[in-house]
């Protein structure tokens, strides 16, 4: 595997904020780890999940900066929710989370790296999602709409089966 270890970017110490990182040594940056994790995976991956998984990747590099992967620590992993709150919101940073306790997880089952920091990082206050369900009347409407106008054609049995769906899940109580 032809890993980068990055060498360039700069370094953050165990110990202090995501916001002082010089003066240490890099051995296996995120970025690295994450770029092997792609060579051995992304072949049983779509090219829209490879994307998404880039740019989350990215970001997540952005912020841990220079970390050593190989030496990391679970303060190094604290400051990673809170850093990604301030541009997303926290259902969104629970993705990115999952993506990269994915790609720590990776790491650790292929002996790359030694221990994974990212349990337990997930937002419980606030991570539910904003959306709303339909309303009974705004249901109504979509049924009426649908309701012939696009008969015998795949996407009016689309769209009859995402207003039956909604149907249930608000007859259910469902939020979604």
């Amino acid at each position: 595997l032809a890993l980068r270890a990055h060498a360039e970017a700069p370094t953050q110490s165990h110990y202090e904020p995501l916001c002082g990182r010089e003066g240490r040594s890099q051995g296996l940056s995120y970025m690295a780890l994450f770029e092997a994790y792609m060579l051995e995976r992304a072949n049983d991956m779509a090219p829209a999940t490879i994307k998404n998984l880039t740019s989350s990747a990215k970001s997540v590099a952005e912020i841990l900066g220079g970390v050593d992967m190989k030496s990391h620590t679970r303060a190094d992993m604290l400051g990673l929710p809170g850093t990604l709150l301030e541009t997303r919101k926290p259902s969104t940073v629970n993705k990115v989370l999952t993506k990269v306790g994915s790609v720590v997880s990776w790491g650790v089952a292929t002996g790359m790296i030694e221990r994974d920091f990212t349990k337990k990082l997930t937002i419980i206050k606030g991570s539910d999602s904003d959306r709303q369900a339909f309303a009974p009347g705004q249901i109504k409407t979509i049924k009426d709409a649908v309701g012939g106008y696009l008969k015998g054609d795949w996407k009016g049995a689309a769209l009859s089966l995402g207003v039956a769906t909604t149907v249930v899940a608000v007859h259910e109580g469902c939020d979604r």
